[in-house]
């Protein structure tokens, strides 16, 4: 195979390979890389595998027939959801729907590093959670991501190449993240004697109260082994705000300290005890 020449041409770059010209945006990623001298001639890098330039150049219109006229300029579908929120773990679905596509191909890029993921039906990325989804029409190319991570977040970019350069569609990806919340203040003062009732909840996820746990100063609250100690673990998975409190029934010095609310995969949240001889008071009442 003859390696193609590549041109630069301001916003976008032409491939030259014999009988046919294909054009795509200028991108620094996957080995693609036009030469920065505006109108000179370039080499593609030479690490790029002859695979991944044949599925390249495959499944690209030639810029001839876009140029001559041939069917309408593509546009997207605004209709769809551009703002698309996933717990963390889940699946994301970037919907892209493009009228009058007319044989172009529809690319896939991550903006934070500028990647292309997809190209037509073609991937490059090494990371299997990416897949793109066409439907018969052609009309829908949708990019799917599976066990979403957080740093998945971010903003995609949906892009068809046109006679005078491309037209791009943004998404924009929320990971929600489960976070555990400690009900009330951050800092309580009690007296020895006192009783004292910490409330934890799950937000922004499908965690549910019983896979909580409680740490006292990094170490694990285990309910039957610190009942002797005062402390006990109380778990309400079933009522109109499912929760789970931690109790002190005498406060002791021995209680004072961080105590840490926590879950798989949420994010924990940590309040500080602190005892003081004298009067005994109370913690103020839990907000449940």
């Amino acid at each position: 195979m003859a390696l193609p020449v590549v041109h630069a041409l301001s916003s976008s770059c032409i491939v030259e390979n014999r009988n046919s010209a294909y054009s795509y945006n200028i991108f620094y990623m996957n080995g693609w890389q036009c030469n920065e001298r505006t109108q000179s001639e370039a080499i593609l890098l030479p690490y790029i595998r002859e695979h991944e330039l044949n599925s390249l150049l495959d499944v690209t219109v030639r810029t001839d027939s876009v140029e001559s006229g041939w069917g309408l300029e593509p546009s997207f579908d605004v209709s769809a959801m551009t703002e698309v929120r996933v717990p963390l773990g889940g699946t994301a679905l970037l919907p892209c729907r493009v009228r009058h596509l007319a044989g172009r191909p529809v690319a896939w890029l991550r903006r934070r590093d500028w990647h292309i993921l997809t190209w037509g039906a073609a991937s490059f990325t090494s990371d299997g959670r990416f897949r793109v989804l066409s439907s018969h029409s052609g009309r829908d190319w949708s990019l799917r991501i599976r066990h979403v991570q957080r740093h998945d977040n971010g903003t995609y970019e949906c892009q068809v190449p046109t006679g005078s350069g491309t037209k791009s569609h943004l998404f924009n990806l929320h990971v929600v993240v489960p976070r555990a919340v400690i009900l009330g203040r951050r800092e309580y003062h009690v007296g020895e004697g006192s009783t004292v009732s910490l409330v934890c909840i799950i937000d922004n996820g499908p965690l549910v109260a019983q896979f909580t746990f409680w740490k006292h100063n990094d170490r694990t609250v285990v309910a039957d082994d610190d009942a002797s100690k005062g402390m006990s673990v109380a778990t309400d998975a079933d009522g109109a705000r499912p929760h789970s409190r931690l109790l002190i029934s005498r406060a002791e010095a021995t209680h004072a300290g961080s105590y840490t609310c926590g879950a798989p995969g949420a994010d924990p949240d940590t309040v500080h005890l602190f005892i003081s001889q004298g009067n005994r008071r109370r913690s103020p009442p839990s907000l449940l």
